[in-house]
């Protein structure tokens, strides 16, 4: 799904059909030679406690930056096959950091950014993650439950993405945004009960 346009006076675009993608599609997109993409893990010490965390969300924006200045235009951000003793960065926290640190360098406009996770399972989580800049996500963890649940019945990850697709539209409805494009990045969400910091550090959350 979706195709690439590039002429020699303009940057490689890639058009989705939808900002919910299968594996199959992710790895499409990472496979083909027009397409400049870098998978990011993002994980830190779970032993370390809040201190890795700060310092691995530290790490994270010092390497979406640089691959974006080193011409990648597509980050992967994957909480996937992570290190052992490692733990996931909760997904949106870490696709605010990443939209803060490409905007603050001025380098959002050059570079996206697909999350792959474990961590969604419905459509909020999925809304919560486009509207903090990811242009897409990659809930493969939904999926594989899917396929285990139903027997390996080819259809239910697509009846998966279908539903996500569903319940974001719906949110997107009562929002009243009528295009994704607009929804996108539009940091329509309130963060409520986290500690002030968490906000004064990111710059994004209120």
């Amino acid at each position: 799904r979706g195709q690439w346009t590039t002429s020699p006076a303009e940057p490689v675009l890639l058009e989705l059909d939808s900002p919910i993608l299968l594996e199959d599609e992710l790895a499409s997109i990472t496979a083909n030679a027009d397409v400049v993409a870098r998978r990011v893990p993002i994980g830190f010490d779970a032993a370390g406690g809040g201190a890795a965390l700060r310092a691995a969300l530290d790490e994270l924006q010092s390497t979406a930056v640089a691959a974006a200045r080193a011409g990648t235009r597509i980050v992967i951000l994957s909480d996937r096959d992570l290190e052992s003793g490692a733990a996931p960065i909760p997904a949106l926290l870490a696709a605010v950091t990443v939209d803060a640190a490409l905007r603050s360098a001025r380098l959002r406009l050059a570079t996206s950014f697909i999350v792959e996770t474990g961590e969604i399972r419905d459509a909020h989580q999925t809304a919560a993650l486009c509207a903090f800049g990811a242009s897409a996500v990659v809930p493969y963890l939904l999926y594989a439950t899917a396929s285990e649940l139903t027997g390996r019945d080819p259809r239910a990850v697509e009846r998966c993405r279908k539903a996500l697709e569903g319940g974001l539209r719906k949110i997107l409805s009562k929002m009243g945004v009528c295009s994704f494009e607009a929804y996108s990045a539009a940091r329509l969400f309130y963060a409520i009960g986290l500690d002030e910091g968490v906000g004064a550090q990111l710059g994004t959350l209120h």
